[in-house]
């Protein structure tokens, strides 16, 4: 049987062997805080300039002066900022000049790899050491009770930091690919979907042209509510599938793979999804979440959740997707009419009497649809791309550190 107390990683490069050594990480550091100077929120407006200004949440702005010169290892010492964002990283790295503020901690790493050190605090659990009730703290003194474990060599510290170090690089380079697509497209909506005094985009596909036409949003289509008369003994369960709100929230096209169950009765007049209907989210504890909208596209009977409602054309000369991709992106008309105080709620008829501008033409508005649906696609490729990046990362650090 394998002894469980050696202390040596599941996977390891061949060439490396010997047990790794336990240390407190105030053994191994010198926490420099108290050579920092905090910034308030104008002299920091004020000093913006080209060295990293960091905070508890990576970097912040950029300051002018600097007062930390060489490689580190950053803590977050805000423990409602653990506790807010589980999934958000608690350590960082840094190597050059920079500015710090006075919620993260400043570490020197003291005859050690430092990013090896980075990538062990990341592996850690960290909320372990965490004090305190709403507003916790990682003080100083608990900090550097934090045990990790720490290969024999430096050589095999600096390998294994190489290596992960190689995956950041892929991750950054296909993150800035996703921010880049995004930014192409924002610019794009902009310029395709917002007229002018002539009632003209700024940009049009070759082929196209003539003044856009207004409409109101009640005259091109009709609305019907989300599924009605249930409680929570009826989701989760049964035979039926329906749309949840995050689902039209986080998409143009509604994402079938994304559906949850929900009992529907042979009795009852339940409204069911048709294809082409755009959906949309009609209440929410902040009205800047009222009015999203999706469009389902697919043709399985499926219901809409109680927090949205649908919309169906009556007419033929609209494309649903474009009008998806119009109404996502003048959302604020939505928001701006929301109604109530704790809760906002999107009233029908306010919906309704909604004017927008529409090309003249299906096959405009087609053209459209499709071409920002191919931006849409390579975004969510690149999503793709980069959550499984993210999971073989923490697969890694969870097999490469004790």
């Amino acid at each position: 049987m394998q002894n469980m107390n050696i202390k040596k990683p599941e996977i390891r490069f061949p060439e490396f062997s010997g047990e790794w050594v336990e240390k407190r990480l105030g053994e191994i550091s010198i926490c420099e805080d108290n050579k920092r100077i905090p910034l308030n929120e104008e002299e920091r407006k004020q000093r913006k300039g080209i060295y990293p200004y960091w905070g508890s949440t990576k970097i912040m702005d950029y300051v002018n002066d600097y007062i930390f010169d060489g490689e580190y290892v950053l803590l977050s010492e805000d423990g409602g900022y653990f506790y807010d964002y589980k999934d958000k990283p608690i350590a960082f790295y840094m190597k050059g000049k920079f500015w710090a503020n006075n919620h993260i901690h400043i570490l020197k790493i003291m005859n050690n790899n430092t990013k090896f050190i980075y990538y062990s605090l990341v592996h850690k659990n960290i909320l372990a050491y965490i004090i305190g009730g709403t507003r916790s703290k990682l003080n100083q003194k608990d900090l550097k009770q934090i045990k990790i474990h720490i290969p024999p060599t430096l050589a095999e510290q600096q390998k294994i930091a190489d290596f992960l170090s190689s995956v950041d690089e892929k991750i950054e380079i296909v993150d800035k690919k996703i921010e880049e697509l995004k930014k192409y497209k924002k610019g794009l909506l902009q310029k395709l979907l917002n007229v002018n005094d002539k009632g003209e985009p700024e940009l049009r596909f070759k082929g196209f042209s003539g003044k856009w036409l207004e409409k109101r949003l009640g005259e091109i289509g009709e609305t019907y509510s989300g599924l009605t008369n249930k409680n929570k003994e009826h989701f989760n369960q049964g035979n039926e599938y329906y749309i949840p709100f995050m689902n039209i929230m986080s998409n143009s096209i509604v994402d079938t793979s994304n559906l949850e169950k929900v009992v529907i009765y042979s009795n009852e007049n339940q409204n069911q999804v048709k294809k082409g209907d755009i959906l949309f989210t009609t209440s929410s504890e902040t009205p800047e979440e009222v009015g999203m909208c999706a469009v389902y596209l697919d043709t399985k009977k499926v219901y809409l959740n109680s927090f949205c409602f649908g919309f169906r054309k009556k007419v033929n000369n609209i494309d649903s997707l474009f009008l998806t991709y119009l109404l996502r992106y003048k959302r604020k008309i939505f928001y701006k009419i929301a109604q109530g105080a704790t809760r906002y709620n999107l009233s029908k008829k306010h919906f309704n009497n909604i004017k927008i501008h529409l090309p003249p033409t299906l096959a405009e508005q087609k053209k459209i649809a499709e071409f920002l649906s191919s931006i849409d696609e390579k975004i969510e490729l690149n999503e793709k791309r980069l959550q499984a990046l993210k999971k073989y990362k923490k697969g890694l650090l969870q097999k490469m550190f004790v």
